[in-house]
């Protein structure tokens, strides 16, 4: 006995089988057995519907395990592509923050060398007041949904030293 799997996947033994059972009867009464073919296998209606949802379960899950890989390998190309995004642009502010660091140094000393009285902090505070004035001047252009108060002058000279506090304090840390 095989099972009906074994069955249809071994035709040509069980021929061979037939074939040899039926010519050690056959044999005595003078008949030769050139061939026993086993050409089809009909099992009963109700076992072929059976191995038929067998079969289609097998390719269901195959197809599930295939449609994850895929989900995997598009999952893990998004994020290689949005790591090299991220280290494009942390690149891209190193530079920004370099370039603006070269221009405050030339701003420095270009405003010294015009007035040597004016101290180096004096110019940096210049420079960080006119950042904020641009900075606004750019959110009002840019059509930007966020909501910036404007300081009064007076108030800059505490929001400088109250960032320069947090600087020290995280220093610190």
């Amino acid at each position: 006995k095989q099972p009906l799997d074994e069955v249809f996947d071994n035709k040509d033994a069980i021929s061979d089988a037939v074939q040899a059972e039926l010519e050690s009867v056959i044999e005595g009464y003078g008949f030769n057995i050139i061939a026993s073919l086993v050409t089809d296998i009909d099992p009963d209606e109700e076992v072929k519907h059976s191995m038929n949802k067998i079969n289609a379960a097998e390719r269901e899950r195959r197809a599930a395990e295939h449609q994850a890989e895929a989900e995997k390998i598009l999952a893990v190309k998004k994020a290689e592509a949005d790591k090299e995004s991220k280290i494009l642009q942390g690149e891209g502010v190193a530079g920004q923050r370099k370039a603006i660091a070269e221009g405050l140094s030339e701003s420095i000393a270009l405003v010294r060398k015009e007035d040597s009285d004016i101290s180096a902090h004096d110019v940096i505070d210049l420079l960080k007041f006119t950042n904020y004035v641009d900075t606004l001047a750019a959110l009002d252009t840019a059509n930007s949904k966020v909501i910036m108060v404007p300081m009064p002058t007076t108030q800059f000279e505490q929001f400088n030293q109250a960032i320069i506090r947090g600087n020290e304090a995280s220093a610190k840390d």
